[in-house]
């Protein structure tokens, strides 16, 4: 969805079902983000499973653009915690504060990051995922609930309605992926096959 300006994008979800037969190489990534409508550069805070081999749930915050990348330490989590990613605008600064929290245990991992800018911006609710074989890779549903967008004035971000869209090619190894926009803008769910 494009946004013409933005100080903040808030989103809460729980960790999903753990892919169920997942290949060595799975990584998913679970995520709401910001990218500029022209170039290249994204800033989201990153639920992932086996990121790094690690055969587990971490989050993280990161920040890429081009071949420059940067990510925060690993935050471990499990299934059912509550995440929070939460990017907000610096004004001073002319950067983004990327923040991932474990709610319940209250823990984050953040960066700062000038990849992104404020304005002309496109912003996602995702689930990606490399070296993915079949079903078995990916995880269970995930609901994004209680998102919050806020313009450069701090308030609600406009007539925000979410697009749906599934990457054509998945089709050809992953089968049960749909988008239901439960309400805009606060609410979306991402369903897979598990």
């Amino acid at each position: 969805m494009n946004v013409n300006s933005l100080s903040m994008f808030d989103a809460y979800w729980k960790v999903p079902v753990d892919p169920p037969h997942p290949n060595n190489d799975a990584v998913d990534f679970l995520f709401n983000a910001i990218t500029p409508q022209v170039g290249s550069g994204i800033v989201q805070p990153v639920l992932e499973w086996n990121q790094l081999d690690s055969g587990r749930w971490t989050c993280r915050a990161w920040c890429v653009s081009g071949t420059d990348k940067f990510y925060s330490d690993p935050l471990y989590v499990s299934e059912g915690d509550e995440i929070q990613g939460l990017m907000s605008w610096n004004s001073w600064y002319n950067e983004w504060f990327i923040c991932v929290t474990d709610t319940a245990a209250n823990k984050q991992k953040y960066i700062y990051s000038d990849f992104v800018g404020d304005s002309n911006l496109e912003v996602y609710a995702a689930l990606e995922g490399t070296y993915l074989q079949d079903n078995g890779d990916v995880p269970g549903d995930t609901t994004f609930y209680n998102m919050n967008l806020r313009d450069s004035n701090f308030n609600p971000a406009g007539d925000v309605t979410w697009v749906k869209w599934i990457d054509p090619s998945a089709s050809n190894y992953l089968t049960g992926l749909d988008v239901d926009i439960i309400s805009n803008p606060d609410k979306v769910k991402l369903h897979t096959a598990n």
